[in-house]
């Protein structure tokens, strides 16, 4: 049986399809890590500024394919498409959660 997305794993994609910043940066605790292509972003006003940039330079679109896991540790797949080279391209999104919010995120294929 299928692991069905939690409501963050919704919310998350709806966020970043929507290229909505206040939404996206609402599910991240303050001081939440992201590790992204080998760069590391501390807090939410550096992740503002890697996301927005990232919708800016590549207009990112994700798909769910797999839940891999949910709750404190909620990890998936994702198809991202975008202007980028090699798109689209499948990549594993893990998610350390602490009461419902986003401390770290990392993303690699």
């Amino acid at each position: 049986m299928k692991t069905e997305p939690s409501a963050l794993i919704t919310r998350f994609i709806a966020a970043m399809n929507a290229q909505d910043s206040a939404a996206y940066l609402a599910l991240f605790h303050p001081e939440a890590y992201v590790h992204d292509e080998g760069h590391g972003h501390q807090g939410t006003e550096q992740i503002r500024g890697w996301i927005e940039k990232a919708w800016a330079c590549y207009q990112p679109q994700l798909v769910l394919q797999e839940v891999l896991s949910t709750g404190e540790n909620t990890a998936f797949l994702g198809e991202v498409s975008g202007t980028f080279p090699g798109s689209p391209i499948v990549l594993k999104h893990e998610l350390e959660v602490k009461d419902h919010l986003i401390t770290e995120l990392k993303i690699a294929p």
